[in-house]
């Protein structure tokens, strides 16, 4: 009887094995298995073939759960049964029932323990640490399959047939490919779990936004473009140079719906009153509509540092090399570029941010955030709810994507004030998608400084136009880490 118990443990310790390895191959990430045999790690290789042929092994796994299934109830039933059953064969009104019941006391014993210590806790370990534990069960693994060779081969071949007629691949052939929005997924619960920098998950965000990008949207607009003219004096264009800073510029000649080329800077160094129209180069042309991510390719690889952008036959703007890395890496600064000034992190305080605001309507969200800018700068709340709701009243301020940015101008505010708050319920601002407004931006600038707002207004715009930022603001478990998030993403997206 003690090595019917004995062997039911054994069997119990082995199902928990093939369950655990069932588990552990099937979550098993090829390419993290690759890496570690680039690193020399011990048993990937193995790893790696067995995942090559999973079907093969599952089915050897299979037979080792069905063999291990069957042995725990044929040997351990009855031992079990044994044992429970001589203690109710003693009380007399149940004496005559003894095996019954412990017969039935010994099946919920084994199914508990063969569900529990078999079955759950194995998947749960395998599902967690599935690489890990892949590499420990390779080597056993791969002596069982062996030895059960024949059998298996049998049984794999049946499985592929029956797969065949129903048109479902094995699992060896059955391909792990993500859609985008799938790899955004991962690699944002890896950020979350402290596995990737939220700076290099904005960057590969970033990549993935240029896809949708056309060159419209990072062009320089006709009329910011700088450029010379055939029709100016060289004074008049050498005041320009020496203006701008810049190394290239389109020639107009005479116009900017007549460009004829592209001059550098370099060409003209020891001239005196130069003849542009024989110094300059040829510049190339680009749709505004076009896709912006192919040109990445073409510029680097042709040298264009500029291109013209062209609205049919009308230039609509400028597209430089730099504008389009701009989109990828946020804004690049060189040594003529004066110091921003301001930035949205550098003027929230913490004390103005609230995370777990209550308010169902959008005044209630008002006032909770009024009630906070008094106690930090003393502004009469009443005066601040009339203004933001008026203005509110006159064109809702929801931007979508679940952002609503309430403000106001008003006399008695010296400098930009933002206060932000994240509900913990939908708060009741019209959102122009009817996605349920959660985070709220309230900002209060000086009356006299129109302009104030528009660039907060447009900065907040630019970075919750980020999916990815929106997401982690959303989880940010306090304050501290709520504001350190706009702080890695603000150079990144909105610059």
């Amino acid at each position: 009887m003690t090595l019917s118990l004995l062997a039911a443990l054994v069997f119990l310790f082995c199902n928990a094995f093939f369950v655990m390895a069932e588990f552990a191959l099937i979550r098993t990430q090829v390419p993290r298995v690759e890496v570690m045999q680039t690193h020399g790690t011990a048993g990937a290789s193995l790893v790696l073939k067995i995942l090559k042929h999973l079907d093969s092994y599952l089915s050897a796994i299979q037979i080792g759960i069905t063999m291990c299934t069957l042995g725990l109830g044929w040997l351990g039933e009855p031992a079990v049964t044994h044992l429970i059953s001589r203690h109710f064969a003693a009380v007399g009104f149940i004496g005559s029932h003894a095996r019954l019941i412990g017969a039935a006391v010994s099946f919920a014993l084994i199914m508990y323990f063969q569900i529990v210590f078999a079955e759950l806790l194995p998947r749960n370990i395998a599902i967690h640490k599935a690489e890990a534990i892949a590499l420990v069960i390779s080597y056993p693994l791969e002596v069982y399959k062996r030895i059960l060779q024949a059998p298996n081969w049998l049984l794999s071949k049946s499985a592929i047939l029956v797969s065949d007629l129903v048109g479902v691949p094995p699992a060896g052939e059955a391909e792990q490919i993500y859609s985008e929005e799938e790899v955004r997924v991962m690699l944002g619960a890896s950020q979350e779990k402290g596995l990737l920098p939220l700076d290099r998950l904005l960057l590969v965000e970033n990549l993935f936004d240029l896809a949708n990008l056309k060159v419209r949207d990072a062009m320089v607009p006709r009329e910011r473009i700088i450029y010379l003219s055939t029709a100016q004096s060289w004074s008049d264009n050498l005041q320009v140079i020496w203006a701008s800073h810049f190394s290239r510029f389109p020639l107009a000649d005479p116009d900017l719906d007549h460009v004829s080329g592209l001059i550098h800077v370099k060409d003209l160094v020891g001239i005196d009153n130069p003849d542009l129209s024989k110094l300059k180069r040829k510049i190339g042309t680009v749709q505004d509509t076009e896709p912006l991510q192919p040109l990445l390719k073409s510029m680097t690889g042709q040298g264009q540092q500029i291109l013209l952008a062209m609205r049919g036959a009308r230039v609509s703007g400028l597209l430089a090399l730099e504008d389009l890395l701009e989109e990828i890496v946020g804004e690049i600064h060189d040594e003529f570029d004066a110091p921003s000034a301001w930035s949205l992190h550098g003027s929230l305080q913490p004390e103005l941010v609230d995370l777990e605001l209550r308010g169902a309507s959008s005044e209630e969200c008002v006032q909770a955030l009024a009630a906070r800018i008094q106690t930090v700068h003393g502004i009469d709340p009443a005066q601040l709810i009339q203004a933001v709701l008026a203005r509110e009243a006159q064109l809702p301020t929801a931007i979508g994507k679940g952002v609503a940015v309430p403000h106001a101008r008003l006399a008695s505010v010296s400098r930009p004030i933002i206060a932000v708050a994240r509900s913990l319920k939908p708060v009741a601002f019209a959102a122009p998608d009817k996605v349920p407004v959660r985070l709220v931006f309230l900002i209060l600038t000086p009356a006299a400084a129109p302009l104030e707002q528009l660039r907060i207004l447009g900065r907040v715009a630019a970075l919750v136009n980020n999916q990815t930022l929106l997401r982690r603001l959303m989880r940010a478990k306090n304050v501290a880490q709520f504001l350190d998030i706009i702080r890695t993403t603000e150079a990144l997206v909105a610059g």
